[in-house]
């Protein structure tokens, strides 16, 4: 499982819009500068970080919730957008490869946003399934002190 803690901002029936909280940095990948992957997500990531979750257990406005994805559904996830349009990209420039160079590279783009196309519409599509939402999996009784687990990270 792939968790985190977050504050419950909103419920709506079965789902709650939450925030998640940030995370410290165990500093062992630099002592100074702290967690790479912390720093590359703060970087990157989006300033919205508000997410609609499935609420089994009812958690109310102002709740502090542990919110868990299944590990296989992150790699799935990585899997596809990681292969489909890479794939895509080299079957078009193979299929391509008896006609001219622009013809192939014509073909090895336009494989390669299909690919992009058909990640995003599956995503949309399972995105909609509440075994496949980021799901509440425990209340708070109060603010929780940070997840404290070992740094997994190999640098």
């Amino acid at each position: 499982m792939v968790e985190t803690q977050a504050r419950v901002l909103a419920t709506e029936q079965a789902f709650a819009l939450v925030e998640p909280r940030p995370h410290s940095s165990c500093r062992r990948c630099d002592p100074v500068a702290g967690c790479r992957a912390l720093s590359l997500s703060r970087t990157i990531g989006s300033t919205d970080r508000r997410v609609r979750v499935h609420n089994p257990l009812g958690a109310e406005a102002g709740d502090w919730v542990l919110v868990s994805v299944p590990q296989q559904r992150v790699s799935k996830a990585a899997f596809l957008v990681c292969l489909v349009p890479p794939a895509g990209l080299g079957v078009g420039l193979s299929f391509g490869a008896g006609a001219s160079e622009p013809v192939s590279l014509l073909a090895g783009a336009a494989l390669f946003v299909i690919g992009l196309h058909a990640v995003r519409r599956e995503f949309r599509r399972r995105r909609r399934s509440p075994l496949l939402q980021p799901t509440i999996t425990a209340i708070y009784p109060s603010e929780p002190l940070m997840l404290e687990k070992p740094c997994r990270s190999k640098n």
